[in-house]
């Protein structure tokens, strides 16, 4: 609402408005933020967004640190992020898999399992559940969401387990 002011020879307008509503909307916009936030810090798989379209890491929490040895903000920068992130024995088949995602219907979860390199040059087997997350213009899927975790202990086991069948036989 409008209020007119008058200082002697000066005539002055006023504008007031309720902000309390917007106010109260940005504080809960905060708070949700927070919670999404604790959420991703506290999870010990890695919470991922990659872009299919043009092969790069969107977002990453901090759990990429301790499965793979990278910082988000490293791993943002690399151009070829599969390439970069997957062993190579087992690029082919993730290539075809994020190319296969375009026809996952929204909400659908698929899984890939393949052999990750770590910073420091070691091999992590991980165990992806990735589903849609964002379309472009076109309504081509742009980008995955997805959770990564590491099973490298189990498929360890499992090949001790495999050895230990082998030589009983």
């Amino acid at each position: 609402s409008a209020i007119p002011v008058t200082f002697s020879d000066w005539r002055v307008i006023t504008a007031i408005s309720d902000i309390t509503d917007r106010k109260q909307a940005e504080a809960e916009i905060e708070r949700s933020h927070r919670w999404l936030e604790r959420i991703a810090h506290t999870t010990p798989d890695i919470i991922f967004v990659l872009d299919i379209i043009n092969n790069r890491n969107v977002y990453s929490n901090r759990s990429l640190v301790e499965i793979l040895g990278y910082s988000p903000e490293e791993f943002k920068q690399f151009p070829g992020i599969l390439e970069k992130a997957i062993d190579p024995d087992d690029l082919i088949e993730a290539e075809k898999f994020y190319r296969n995602m375009a026809n996952a219907k929204p909400g659908q979860i698929r899984r890939l399992t393949h052999r990750a390199l770590h910073k420091d040059g070691s091999v992590r087997w991980i165990e992806n559940r990735v589903s849609p997350f964002t379309w472009d213009e076109n309504g081509r899927l742009q980008e995955v969401i997805g959770l990564a975790r590491d099973i490298t202990e189990r498929k360890q086991a499992e090949e001790q387990f495999r050895l230990v069948v082998e030589l009983s036989l």
